[in-house]
């Protein structure tokens, strides 16, 4: 489990995490499976980053995310809410609220 001060310093670092992602939909599921299975919030980050970018150009082809990269953006999302609210002694509902503040507060003005 992460300590407070490692739950805000990865929460710093999020924008700097690097996307996983492979085009070969076998590969990406093989990748998504293991950074899962790593415990690794960094992992989960680079899931969570690599989907949400994949899911916004799908949608502006005016296509739906793929079930299996939906799957594992929502595992990946609530793996790292929960770890993030248990080190921060906060709710896990509130995690998606608090990251984007704290995005609002580091972004350059």
């Amino acid at each position: 489990a992460l300590t407070k001060k490692e739950a805000l310093e990865l929460v710093d670092e999020i924008p700097d995490i690097e996307q996983l992602w492979f085009p070969q939909d076998k590969v990406r599921e093989e990748q998504y499976k293991e950074a899962v299975r790593s415990c690794d919030c960094r992992q989960w980050v680079k899931i969570i980053k690599a989907l949400y970018m994949r899911q916004q150009e799908r949608m502006a082809q005016g296509k739906k995310i793929t079930e299996m990269d939906e799957k594992y953006f929502h595992i990946a999302e609530d793996n790292l809410h929960a770890e993030l609210a248990l080190a921060l002694g906060k709710d896990k509902a509130d995690m998606k609220d608090f990251l984007i503040s704290r995005f609002d507060e580091i972004q350059p003005v």
